[in-house]
């Protein structure tokens, strides 16, 4: 059985949410602390202004966390680029319904387009051919990877196996799976419609869609010719390519040159598998798996002041812009002497139909000038000030003899 989940966190001020604690590594004795804040913005038309702090979302940290990983969650401790990432609906001005439109992500000089359109299905012409039905009128409708392209067609022939493992793994993995997201809609791999009614995906890239010509793959290993899921929401821990940079593969190993849309694009490096094949000899994980970003959208060099705007994902306004706010000043301390570090903003969240901004930053203090050992240490100093606060205090944990002790005084049963 599933533990529970844990209650909602609170945020530890009014103005920001916060916590600080130790790096964890192989080693026993940590050589690394870590701080995280969050800042949570009101949206204007124009601008936004500074709000009632939310907490941090999904403590990875908590051992009795369901689901154990989740796409989104504040608390990576370590990240070199920022996720820009929105989420909510696509919207028709006034609420006029109408059969599709564009919505539009803007960060400095970085542009993605989203054609979103109304719901179509797929019917076979006299010729056989697929034809795609005019879409149907919608007023509001969700950016999220379940109405991008992607799937699994059940239908691609899989070699019957006895082996356990390979029955384990079958259960989330499929030869008839679309890697890069396996949640979306519209990819059919065996050249006829299957018995169920195929929906087209709502979300596409202007400029690389899903046509009746590429409707039918024929071939499951020609995966990667398909249309990339275009998205503005985060990418899941089960999605291509982010799982790419554990060393992991589809089903049928894609090519990791410009053949592949996301080396041509500039969304993964050439050669990215020799790249990253070392983390199941070294299990040190590559930095650009912690971004969870839509593609293209891990960004670097932003900087206060930096222009954004989201057009179209709002019912009341068309487009809703600010300017990055500056960043705080972070200061950690362990031996009653403070030492500012340098914060890194770790994503942006926008959500505009709630029209709020959400700010993650991080920071980490290295080399530490006294070494305590978590579960060992009783008492252990760590804190971190944001903009001159009271210190956030890092939560020692239980020592190893404490629970033990506890362990001795808990009756047999229960």
């Amino acid at each position: 059985m599933n533990a529970p989940n844990p209650p909602k966190r609170k945020p530890v001020r009014d103005r920001y949410d916060a916590i600080v604690d130790y790096e964890k590594t192989s080693n026993t004795t940590p050589e690394t602390a870590y701080g995280l804040v969050k800042f949570t913005y009101d949206l204007g038309p124009a601008a936004c202004s500074l709000a009632q702090a939310e907490p941090l979302f999904h403590d990875l940290r908590d051992p009795n966390l369901e689901p154990r990983l989740c796409a989104g969650s504040d608390f990576w401790p370590y990240k070199t680029a920022t996720d820009v990432v929105v989420t909510g609906s696509a919207w028709h001005r006034g609420g006029v319904a109408m059969p599709w439109r564009n919505i539009i992500l803007n960060v400095a000089k970085r542009t993605k387009v989203i054609r979103v359109t109304g719901r179509r299905t797929v019917t076979l012409g006299p010729n056989g051919n697929p034809v795609f039905g005019s879409p149907e009128l919608f007023t509001e409708l969700e950016v999220i990877n379940a109405n991008a392209y992607g799937g699994w067609d059940a239908r691609v022939p899989m070699q019957p196996s006895t082996d356990l493992t390979d029955i384990l793994i079958r259960q989330y993995d499929h030869p008839g799976v679309y890697p890069r997201n396996p949640f979306g809609k519209g990819y059919v791999v065996v050249p006829q419609l299957p018995d169920n009614e195929v929906e087209l995906p709502h979300l596409e890239d202007p400029q690389d869609p899903l046509t009746p010509e590429r409707f039918f793959v024929r071939d499951p290993k020609l995966w990667f010719r398909q249309p990339l899921p275009w998205c503005f929401d985060w990418t899941g821990p089960l999605m291509y390519h982010r799982y790419a940079y554990l060393g992991e593969d589809a089903w049928f190993p894609a090519p990791d040159d410009e053949r592949m849309p996301e080396v041509k694009r500039g969304m993964l490096p050439p050669k990215y598998r020799e790249l990253f094949r070392d983390f199941k000899r070294t299990m040190v994980v590559p930095p650009p798996y912690f971004q969870e970003s839509s593609l293209g959208m891990a960004l670097t060099g932003l900087t206060p002041g930096t222009p954004f705007s989201v057009v179209g994902m709002n019912p009341e306004h068309e487009t809703l812009s600010f300017l990055l706010p500056p960043p705080p000043k972070l200061e950690f301390s362990l031996e009653q002497k403070w030492e500012p570090v340098l914060p890194r903003l770790h994503s942006v969240l926008v959500l505009p139909g709630r029209r709020k901004l959400q700010l993650v930053y991080g920071a980490t203090y290295s080399p530490l000038p006294r070494k305590y050992v978590p579960g060992v240490h009783a008492k252990i100093p760590l804190c971190m000030r944001v903009d001159g606060d009271s210190p956030i205090l890092y939560e020692v944990p239980k020592t190893i003899g404490e629970t033990y002790r506890e362990s001795r005084k808990t009756p047999p049963g229960a």
